[in-house]
């Protein structure tokens, strides 16, 4: 690249050359002369180029930090709420972690929980509730599994398991967008937001009512689907076609008690 020349510059450019060539050269701190010779002599002399990489992965694992911080926070916040006892009669068996428990009283409060598995003797009843989410009231003689009440804003689906015996759900006001799947051997019903009762024996099979809503049940090895819309009942008998029929006065009824006793906890 050729120079220019002292007739090729403009007034101001020669003006900026004079201003910049009357600098004075800046004196280095003492104090870090001193501390960069004794590193430079004892060899620990870091490299700039290091010294910004080892900067930029220390900002990268704060920021990676946080982030997951972030990311256990939003999922306890996602977490649906637990079960709590609305009303309990008689001794609840529960099988908590392996173990089977008895309880009564306020100890059934604290054994209570997103998969526990609950018997009822013959004179035993339980109403329990997930604020604002679920409801559930199982009779006397029932072997059930709990759904997890469905989580806030994602992984919204929920299953439980009616071994033997009689359960009734309600649903609530934050159960809108989940799903609940209740199965027993014959049958799988699927609920979007309902009021059900989920009935089972041993040789009559699974009969689901449907009081409120509708609900989808599939059943067989095939698992043939059928709705069940208010106000009917699906009968699905073991190894046999599922039939629809009236809805079980005694099941309305029991759904009317839960609905009244889980109102406000519903938000109804």
């Amino acid at each position: 690249m050729s120079e220019l020349h002292e007739s090729d510059l403009t007034p101001a450019e020669r003006e900026a050359r004079d201003a910049v060539s009357a600098l004075s050269s800046p004196r280095p701190d003492a104090a870090y002369r001193q501390r960069v010779a004794r590193a430079f002599v004892a060899g620990s002399l870091e490299s700039t180029i290091r010294t910004r990489r080892v900067l930029a992965l220390r900002e990268w694992l704060a920021v990676v930090g946080a982030a997951a911080a972030l990311a256990l926070v939003a999922l306890a916040l996602n977490r649906g709420p637990d079960w709590r006892v609305i009303e309990a009669h008689g001794v609840v068996f529960a099988e908590v972690d392996g173990r089977v428990l008895a309880l009564a009283g306020t100890d059934v409060e604290y054994a209570i929980r997103r998969g526990t598995r609950v018997r009822l003797p013959k004179d035993g009843s339980l109403d329990i509730v997930a604020p604002g989410v679920l409801a559930m009231s199982l009779e006397g003689g029932a072997d059930v599994v709990l759904p997890r009440a469905p989580n806030r804003w994602w992984w919204r689906a929920a299953r439980g398991r009616v071994n033997v015996g009689n359960a009734f759900i309600s649903t609530g006001r934050a159960f809108h967008g989940a799903t609940l799947a209740m199965a027993t051997p014959e049958a799988v019903a699927h609920v979007t937001g309902t009021s059900l009762a989920v009935l089972r024996d041993r040789e009559a099979g699974t009969c689901v009512c449907v009081m409120a809503g509708h609900v989808i049940v599939s059943y067989g090895q095939g698992r043939e689907s059928v709705p069940v819309p208010a106000g009917k009942r699906c009968i699905c008998p073991p190894g046999g076609e599922a039939e629809i029929a009236p809805i079980l006065h005694d099941s309305e009824h029991a759904l009317h008690r839960l609905n009244e006793k889980s109102a406000a906890a519903l938000g109804r």
